[in-house]
């Protein structure tokens, strides 16, 4: 049992947690023992009810002997004197106001009718069951009057204006006294403004809710929201609200104004205004506190004070700051090998890590994961330098010693603690490392990727590798605290063996103990999220491994990572947002380029017909232009297809590095994966060779027709590709990516620009045509729902069916799609059995669900290799993985896969084709030793 003296200990380091399972009546009523929870008195809401509490603070009211109004700085909360106990009413009568007092008693409802709106406690009270004054306030006039009597009596200046009243919410916001003072200088609060305030000036500070159309900014405080509206003329506040993130504290000045008509919200209390902003600003927590405002002159009633420390009460000054995590807890080491500073000068630290460098027998660099920090055996410890001498390279050690400022001229101001050093007192080896490892942690001359990739663990020490796991770490967590405590996101795990699903990519097959039967792995869980919909489970994620069987590509891995996300009755539009906030959310803070939404926006058919690809790279312009009428003029064989087309590619400045090897290379491609298209490439050394050049091709009327749509200057390279439209597209848009990435290599770079470009592709079409005449495959999968508007066409033309499917683009990769999914059992029935021509039994378990009530419902998959190889502006997503696999999706390390024993296949009933080793695995199995 927690005794009374308990609650004048220092608060828990969160004072608004609940730090034991609630109790509730039942166990009071039967006389059992409770565990007492110590809060905070802004944090107590109706789930606490029945739970006994501890509450320290100050007292802000009194009224007719019973209540009284405790307040500490997260906020404030009625307690009352039970019937039943005269001595706490009498203790009460005479409280002085601003009195430190300290409670403990049971959290019940408010009676009907007595419930305060305007205080985020105010449907609770705390009836006092022991009660203790620390320090009393000074006594005042007013502490014995009725409030009635007070009302008429008291000037009105006197009273305590709300707008200075901080609530809990708002507390929890604030990261330092700095952000404290801006709310303490508002003139009004967002609950505040409504059409009586129409034409005052307003000081508002709040956290960023939504914005829309780099415009409009809603701002919420703990009182309610507020529209805010950049002025047509002040395109310097538009630009700052199309800058600023969610959930970013600002202070606004502004008019308060009428919404134009036909634009009230009446679903908010100050939907009929809106503040047309004339200065915004975002609150800088390290910033110093600003003086309060002339007006008004009385107290805050939730202005920060200082108590003394010797009440062991917790110091109200501040609100307690972020605090760093603490990397050594719960290890050996007092400090990493990165953290070290002049700051620590005189401390003696212990440092764990691995030798990067040794010299002399004297000097030593220790790295660990987080850095690097130079060790130095004083001369007279014989031991120590004995242990030096001759250790390996990367030998894991333990040290003590003493941070020492580096003799002057010898600091090395390419290391963070390049201005220090440790002095040993104690050197210990842990681990001692082989004499010649296969490769050793050094940026110059490294080995090739699968030397690093068949030791791993090795190559998992380089500080890249270190940054890019990291980054990942921290971006994953960032998106689950998101989806999680943002948006109310349920994170679900599925299964990952199951069945084939028909019409998707090629899957791994598990063999099982019952004959003939298989399991697959999932290539992803799209039809387990659908369920999920189904079930009710309306807002799921999941950070998900796939597998896909696709063979050799250089940006895929037989096993990945996505983010899956799927939300009922939501569409295209909620999803794209949802992203869009997500990606904001979760962006590094320490990358220069930021991303701001909306997202820019283009077709399935404005893509491929501007950039050749369904995934554009818009860093650089080079659009594809369309010379079909040019090109006719003359008489060529090729313009006798139906879908004969000419487009062409203009390099500005490029005709320098277009040698004739790169020439031959690209008219190789096109003869050997284009054959129905011809390429023809020019350099523009002058306006008239260039001319005369074209004119061995084409009569004079076409040249001069290209001249004038083209607008050739020197030194340009003119790409024109004509025939099939669909090859002419997807080759011209293969060569526009690969000459500029040839030409960045060469030095060559001012024609990508170095931001984080994200666009969304829309309307792909719902089918391509299939291998066979007369059949179809799924642009993306066979649960994608057509677009509303071609429905009707769905079964006489569905190659013209556009469907509901969304990419996210970035930087020419696609790192997301997803799809409004079809949850009519007929129209799903439809797609298979007549468009695909798919056994509807395969899938009778998905059908069944839809006839089970299904809800609208979307999604979306975020590739996170890729996604975060772009951030980390790796060429290979292997470098953001810990262990992946070769091109061929071989495992070096292990040699996986390997061949099975004869009783393993037997045990699984399967028979292979040819059982000799692959020459690989004798290899590798040869060289397996003991150091």
């Amino acid at each position: 049992m927690v005794t009374i003296s308990d609650m004048f200990a220092p608060p828990l380091p969160h004072p608004g947690r609940l730090y034991s399972a609630p109790n509730r009546f039942p166990g009071r009523e039967s006389g059992q023992s409770n565990v007492v929870n110590r809060v905070s008195c802004g944090d107590l809401r109706e789930c606490h009810i029945g739970l006994e509490v501890e509450l320290c603070g100050r007292v802000q009211y009194q009224r007719v002997g019973r209540f009284l109004t405790l307040r500490d700085q997260y906020g404030m909360t009625q307690v009352i004197a039970p019937d039943d106990r005269p001595d706490i009413g009498r203790r009460l009568a005479n409280m002085p106001l601003d009195s430190f007092v300290a409670v403990r008693g049971w959290v019940y409802p408010r009676p009907p009718g007595q419930h305060n709106v305007r205080m985020p406690t105010g449907s609770v009270e705390v009836i006092i069951k022991e009660f203790r004054m620390v320090r009393p306030g000074k006594k005042s006039a007013f502490d014995n009057v009725s409030k009635s009597k007070f009302k008429k009596n008291a000037d009105a200046s006197k009273s305590l204006p709300t707008h200075n009243r901080l609530t809990s919410e708002e507390f929890a916001k604030c990261e330092s006294p700095s952000v404290t003072s801006r709310f303490a200088r508002r003139t009004h609060t967002c609950g505040d403004l409504n059409e009586n305030t129409i034409g005052q000036d307003v000081h508002l500070c709040g956290w960023v809710e939504l914005k829309r159309l780099g415009r409009f900014l809603t701002l919420r405080d703990g009182y309610g929201v507020a529209q805010l509206v950049a002025p047509n003329n002040r395109p310097d506040i538009s630009q700052q609200i199309s800058s600023i993130r969610l959930d970013t504290i600002v202070t606004v000045k502004g008019l308060v104004c009428a919404r134009p008509p036909g634009q009230k919200n009446v679903r908010m209390p100050t939907g009929a205004i809106e503040v047309s902003v004339t200065e915004l600003e975002v609150v800088d927590p390290n910033e110093k506190i600003e003086p309060a405002l002339p007006e008004p002159t009385t107290n805050i009633s939730m202005q920060i004070r200082s108590f003394s420390t010797s009440s062991n009460i917790f110091s109200e000054e501040t609100k307690p700051t972020k605090v760093a995590p603490d990397t050594s807890k719960f290890t050996h080491r007092t400090h990493t090998c990165g953290e070290l500073r002049d700051c620590h000068i005189g401390l003696k630290v212990r440092l764990c890590g691995w030798i990067e460098y040794q010299r002399m027998a004297k000097f030593v660099t220790l790295r660990d994961a987080y850095g690097s920090t130079q060790l130095v055996a004083p001369v007279e410890r014989k031991d120590i330098v004995q242990l030096l001498d001759g250790i390996p390279f990367e030998s894991v050690v333990t040290v003590s010693g003493i941070v020492c400022g580096r003799p002057p001229a010898q600091e090395n101001v390419n290391m963070p603690t390049g201005s220090i050093e440790v002095v040993l007192n104690d050197f210990m080896i842990i681990s001692t490392a082989k004499k010649q490892l296969p490769f050793t942690i050094r940026d110059f001359n490294k080995a090739k990727e699968p030397l690093r990739l068949k030791y791993r663990y090795l190559d998992l020490r380089f500080p890249e590798m270190q940054h890019n796991l990291r980054l990942r770490s921290k971006v994953l967590m960032s998106m689950r605290e998101y989806l999680c405590n943002h948006c109310d996101f349920v994170e679900v795990e599925t299964p990952t063996l199951f069945r084939r699903t028909p019409g998707g990519a090629q899957e791994f097959v598990v063999p099982t103990r019952l004959p003939s039967h298989f399991y697959s792995l999932v290539q992803s869980p799209q039809q387990f999220k659908q369920l999920l919909m189904i079930g009710a489970i309306d807002r799921y994620f999941q950070v998900a491994r796939c597998y896909r069987d696709e063979g050799a590509q250089s940006d895929r891995q037989p096993e990945f990572t996505q983010l899956d996300i799927e939300l009922s009755f939501s569409d295209r539009e909620g999803i794209i947002s949802l992203v869009e906030s997500l990606l904001e959310h979760c962006w590094p803070e320490e990358n220069e380029n930021k991303v701001c939404a909306p997202f820019p926006r283009m077709t399935y058919a404005e893509a491929m017909d501007q950039y050749g690809t369904d995934k554009p790279d818009t860093r650089f312009e080079m659009k594809l232009k369309d010379v079909t009428d040019a090109v006719k003029l003359s008489d060529l064989p090729e313009m006798v297809m139906p879908d004969f087309t000419a487009r062409v590619v203009v390099v500005p400045k490029g005709s320098v590095q277009l040698t004739p090897t790169v020439e031959n290379k690209y008219e190789d491609l096109t003869k050997k994966q284009f054959p129905s298209t011809r390429l023809i490439l020019s350099k523009v050394t002058s306006i008239e060779h260039w001319e005369e050049n074209l004119q061995k091709e084409f009569s004079s009327d076409v040249v001069t027709a290209l001249k004038e749509k083209l607008n050739p200057e020197p030194f340009d390279v003119i790409m024109l590709a004509f025939g099939s439209k669909e090859q002419v597209l997807k080759l011209l848009g293969r060569l526009r990516l690969d000459y500029v990435n040839y030409l960045e290599s060469k030095g060559v770079n001012h024609h990508r620009t170095s931001h984080y470009n994200f666009l969304w592709v829309l309307d792909f079409p719902l089918f391509f045509p299939g291998e066979k005449p007369g059949t179809y495959e799924t642009a993306h999968h066979p649960f994608t729902h057509p677009h509303p508007d071609d429905v009707h066409i769905l079964q006489e033309d569905p190659l013209q069916v556009r469907s509901l499917h969304y990419d996210l683009v970035l930087n020419g990769c696609e790192v997301g799609g997803g799809s409004v999914r079809i949850h009519d059992p007929v129209l799903q029935l439809q797609v298979l059995k007549d468009i695909l021509q798919i056994d509807p039994s395969s899938l009778q378990h998905l059908l069944d669900a839809l006839h089970s009530g299904c809800p609208p419902h979307a999604g979306i998959a975020l590739g996170i290799d890729r996604l975060i190889a772009l951030l980390c502006h790796s060429n290979s997503i292997r470098d953001v993985i810990a262990f992946p696999k070769t091109l061929e999706g071989r495992d070096l390390m292990s040699g996986a896969p390997i061949p099975i024993s004869e009783e393993e296949k037997a045990l699984y009933h399967i028979q292979t084709v040819d059982s000799a080793p692959m020459e690989q695995d004798t290899h590798n199995v040869s060289e397996v030793s003991t150091p």
